[in-house]
């Protein structure tokens, strides 16, 4: 018989898989077809995201906490799978915080004829590299939520068996 932890780690592994089989981002306009430019899925961004430091974009770095979060929350480990998911939800907030303050660097690579010549430029703001089309806006997508809720759900879980279990979490954080 499995335990407790380790269904738990599973839903919450199965609920990041489902948000890489997602649209994280979104081109153009939804809700009209015209200006709808297509999307890139949450694998992509899971590939190619770490290339967002470039840009000052860190959501992505929250990849890693979350994996260290659950493996925590997988070992009994409650302390820090609270602190990793702690600190990987503030890393994922960064994506919201960016679209509605107006402050987005784009993040995808052009597949139009622009081609990286090494130089760094100033678009909006936001220190860009120059392969960067920055003519097209993005909107987060239904992946990006459901990562979200991934983490959330790593950050519920964590904390409410911390609060369950006080004396043995802390000396599984001793070890």
């Amino acid at each position: 018989m499995e335990s407790k932890n380790t269904t738990t780690t599973k839903l919450l592994k199965w609920l990041f898989i489902i948000s890489l089989l997602l649209p994280g981002l979104s081109y153009g306009s939804i809700l009209n077809a015209e200006y709808w430019t297509g999307a890139t899925y949450g694998i992509v961004v899971l590939i190619l995201g770490w290339f967002g430091i470039f840009q000052y974009l860190f959501s992505w770095y929250a990849n890693p906490l979350l994996a260290l979060a659950i493996r925590s929350i997988n070992n009994g480990n409650f302390v820090k799978a609270s602190w990793y998911s702690l600190i990987s939800f503030v890393l994922g907030l960064q994506a919201i915080f960016m679209q509605i303050f107006g402050k987005q660097c784009k993040i995808f690579i052009s597949t139009g004829t622009n081609v990286w010549d090494g130089h760094y430029e100033k678009i909006n703001g936001c220190l860009t590299l120059s392969f960067i089309d920055s003519s097209t806006n993005y909107t987060l997508s239904i992946g990006y939520y459901v990562w979200l809720l991934a983490i959330v759900s790593t950050l519920v879980v964590s904390v409410s068996n911390l609060i369950k279990k006080p004396d043995a979490t802390v000396i599984n954080a001793s070890i």
